[in-house]
């Protein structure tokens, strides 16, 4: 059931992703270099534009994964994992047009976006998993060089199942 589920929502996405190609605008994705914070990572990413609006993205670095918090009456604990991590991410920038018609900045790809992120990483460098998340996201450059990104979306890790993803990432472009 919940195979199906998943196999639907890629299916949808990536459907999406197809159609909006169709779309096409003056605003123009921009390829960039940039290291990003996330909670507890840093990576470093390549983004190639391959389209008016649409770019691949590769990072590369450490992330935090297994992420929990508990509270008890007298106890609060939390736990990390931290773990070396690749990402390959195909991204269609959806407001671009929009923001510039509207006289709203577009540069480093200012606007929101949806992508299909998919993710290796090896939490015990014993074992390597694989992760597929569908998501939303808003990017915002208000200077030449720093950026800030939250995205959300369904994150399906193979062997593990679907969890909620949420990202909040700031970053510097060079």
């Amino acid at each position: 059931m919940i195979t199906q589920k998943i196999k639907l929502t890629l299916k949808l996405t990536l459907a999406s992703l197809l159609l909006m190609t169709s779309l096409s605008g003056y605003a123009q994705v921009a390829s960039n270099h940039s290291l990003s914070m996330t909670l507890l990572g840093l990576e470093y990413s390549y983004e190639q534009a391959l389209a008016s609006h649409w770019s691949l993205i590769g990072r590369a670095g450490v992330a935090s994964y297994g992420s929990s918090i508990s509270m008890y009456p007298n106890l609060f604990q939390t736990s990390w994992t931290i773990a070396p991590d690749i990402v390959v991410e195909p991204r269609y920038y959806t407001s671009m047009d929009r923001r510039e018609r509207l006289g709203r900045d577009t540069h480093n790809n200012s606007s929101d976006f949806i992508s299909l992120r998919i993710m290796g990483y090896a939490p015990d460098f014993e074992s390597f998993n694989v992760s597929v998340t569908p998501m939303y996201g808003i990017r915002r450059s208000e200077t030449k060089h720093w950026f800030h990104e939250f995205a959300f979306g369904p994150q399906w890790t193979i062997g593990s199942g679907v969890v909620p993803y949420v990202s909040f990432r700031l970053g510097y472009i060079f």
